[in-house]
């Protein structure tokens, strides 16, 4: 509330907040702010303002049908492990009861070939896993 919504609307007026200025304000934070960020402060504001129309100290709710930034299903970090840098450096330092997990969803990317799960579990040397 204090770091977006207050420095925003602390000044105004009531009554002087229109549907326009919320707009606004709501896409001048969205360039600033995460989605999440801007809803919890829009979801501030509107309630704010809904209490004030329960009130009767404003006709009707500025934050109705105020548009909000889309929010991200979530953020990926699209980089992808070689084969050849996941067997190299990733699995010889991965404990050995693990590797398993560690290797196996990648075997069918390495060259298409499937390697046997057992040649993981008990080797330190991953050379020649990757077709």
């Amino acid at each position: 509330m204090r770091t977006h919504v207050r420095p925003r609307w602390g000044d105004w007026q009531l009554a002087m907040v229109d549907h326009l200025s919320v707009q606004d304000w709501v896409s001048e934070l969205g360039l600033r702010r995460s989605p999440a960020t801007v809803a919890e402060a829009f979801r501030l504001t509107s309630s704010v303002l809904r209490s004030a129309v329960r009130n009767r100290l404003i006709a009707f709710n500025p934050c109705e049908d105020v548009r909000l930034p889309r929010r991200r299903k979530q953020e990926h970090d699209d980089r992808v492990i070689e084969c050849d840098v996941l067997l190299d450096r990733l699995v010889p330092v991965v404990p050995e009861r693990y590797r398993v997990f560690v290797a196996t969803p990648v075997q069918p990317g390495c060259g298409g070939a499937r390697r046997p799960v057992s040649a993981l579990m008990h080797s330190t040397s991953t050379r020649g896993l990757c077709a």
